[in-house]
């Protein structure tokens, strides 16, 4: 017998990415740092600053530098760990994995451990899309408080993300609607602090050792991807209400970590205020 076909939703969500993605290629425009650190680029900056100063008169071939910015001459990842960074670069790799960790085991367990609570069938569905709605409204909502405190919201929000993935097994116990906010409110936390950290993350380092950073943060942060479900899979047979309990420990040591973090780093700019330049 033939596999049954598969849905147009299913055909949709594979194809819908790509799309995107070949939009973002064509339509996004690179930074200015980016443009100026490239000679490719050239002819793009010049139009950009025709756009934003269209009475300046350009000189013919001008060089383009950015102040202060400090060159990497390759995706070492040596570079990472100077400029005040021998003790960020690894705190922010944990950091990543904590909230991976906690993330993945939430995606992975909560239909399952939902559906062993014996609710309608159709309850777990509606718990892991909750978590997933959740976590669209918390990229957006949360993103202006995050531009502004960068790791000190992130901090808080591993703070608060403990006590709202610890609730969602007693959530589970008590009603559907409990469960649902609850899903809900964990998804919007715990999304928003991995918007936020992809994001401030990579501005902690200059621009030409920015993918080398974000690549090697969301590279160990998928260590805690993989051990996530790991984990959760060797804790079940405990009570779910236990479990969920045990699934906050991620977020806490993420509180301390990205705290650390913010300390060190509001340090390191003010000890060399021309590496705040770019941030």
């Amino acid at each position: 017998m033939w596999p049954p076909a598969p849905s147009h939703s299913l055909r949709f969500g594979g194809i819908a990415p790509v799309v995107f993605a070949l939009a973002a290629i064509f339509g996004l425009p690179e930074s200015i740092k980016f443009m100026t650190l490239h000679e490719s680029h050239r002819a793009k900056m010049e139009a950009l600053l025709k756009d934003i100063r269209p009475d300046f008169q350009m000189p013919p071939n001008p060089r383009f530098v950015i102040e202060d910015e400090r060159q990497a001459p390759s995706s070492n990842p040596i570079y990472l760990f100077g400029s005040g960074l021998a003790v960020i670069t690894p705190l922010t790799w944990l950091m990543f994995a904590c909230n991976l960790m906690g993330y993945f085991f939430l995606i992975s367990w909560t239909p399952t451990l939902v559906g062993a609570a014996k609710v309608g069938p159709q309850i777990p569905a509606l718990a892991g899309a909750a978590l997933q709605v959740g976590g669209s409204v918390g990229a957006l909502v949360l993103c202006w408080w995050l531009q502004r405190a960068r790791f000190l919201a992130i901090a808080i929000l591993f703070v608060i993300a403990i006590p709202v993935v610890g609730s969602i097994g007693y959530a589970g116990l008590s009603s559907t609607t409990a469960l649902i906010v609850a899903t809900f409110c964990a998804g919007l936390i715990v999304l928003g602090i991995q918007s936020g950290i992809n994001v401030v993350g990579a501005m902690i380092y200059p621009t030409l050792l920015r993918a080398n950073g974000s690549g090697w943060q969301l590279g160990i942060g998928r260590l805690g991807a993989i051990a996530g479900p790991m984990v959760g899979a060797l804790l079940v047979g405990l009570p779910v209400e236990q479990l969920y309990m045990l699934s906050a420990i991620p977020f806490a040591v993420g509180a301390v970590v990205c705290f650390l973090v913010h300390v060190l780093n509001t340090a390191r700019l003010k000890a060399h205020p021309e590496l705040a330049q770019g941030q």
